[in-house]
């Protein structure tokens, strides 16, 4: 109820500063669907039909709920749909820097807030600082993978399709919550990098501190499965051969048994996409 109440001042408040109804028309207007234990930001809330919300008041909203004057968002992309809505997507951030995994959506019809939900953080408890260098980061993503060869390393196989616009990976400042939990209100420095081997083949986000020079946390970026497919073979016809999707190509393996089945080509090496 406590958060409620907070929200609801919010909301008040911000319409008081810009001459706009009294609170009381405001307080019955509000329909909050959904708390957060971890946040004085509510997961989602809409509005009566005649109590929407102008949608230049989006950043002021958020900032009325963070009782940290660091805090901020940053706009990622606004998108239409069928119902004549639009969809305003924010990350949040803190000292102009992006907070991971945070989200909130504003959707709006008419130029006026209908609803909006998400996660975001009213109070983070901010430690560490970005002391050690990128460089010293990256090298540090690179002992964690301990791939044979990255994609940025590769020859003429670059230009295969997925691969010819990645090059070598520049560091993300980014403030992490602790074990990349978005309901955590602990959040450090981290640098991220987006690592993509060729051998073994993987590709993952890598967070690491940017105080102690660590590994903190990892996201995969590549989700594979295996595909049933066929085969003209040179002496034994058609057959139903198991091949592996990458999402834009194909390959002469399979991750279904054991360690996975690879194919290699005349010369024993892998060089077959």
């Amino acid at each position: 109820m406590k958060k409620l109440i907070l929200f609801i001042l919010a909301i008040s408040i911000s319409f008081l500063s810009f001459g706009q109804q009294s609170n009381s028309t405001k307080l019955s207007g509000i329909k909050l669907e959904k708390e957060q234990d971890f946040s004085n930001i509510p997961a989602y809330v809409s509005f009566f039909e005649d109590h929407f919300i102008d949608a230049s008041k989006m950043e002021q909203i958020i900032s009325y709920l963070s009782k940290d004057k660091l805090i901020g968002i940053i706009h990622l992309d606004s998108a239409d749909d069928k119902l004549n809505m639009t969809h305003h997507r924010y990350q949040q951030s803190y000292n102009n820097i992006p907070i991971e995994n945070t989200q909130y959506i504003f959707h709006t019809k008419n130029n006026k807030i209908e609803s909006m939900n998400g996660c975001m953080l009213s109070q983070p408890d901010v430690s560490g600082s970005f002391s050690i260098s990128e460089s010293t980061a990256f090298q540090a993503a690179l002992d964690y993978i301990k791939a044979e060869k990255y994609i940025f390393e590769l020859g003429p196989e670059k230009q295969l399709p997925g691969f010819a616009n990645y090059e070598v990976p520049e560091a993300i400042k980014v403030y992490l919550p602790e074990n990349g939990d978005p309901q955590s209100n602990k959040i450090r420095p981290a640098y991220k990098f987006d690592i993509y081997a060729w051998k073994p083949h993987s590709r993952q986000w890598i967070f690491v501190d940017a105080e102690t020079g660590k590994v903190v946390h990892t996201e995969n970026r590549l989700f594979q499965g295996d595909e049933e497919g066929i085969a003209h073979t040179a002496y034994s016809g058609v057959q139903a051969i198991t091949t592996h999707n990458f999402g834009n190509y194909y390959s002469l393996m399979e991750m279904s048994r054991g360690n996975g089945v690879y194919t290699y080509n005349c010369q024993m090496t892998d060089d077959y996409y």
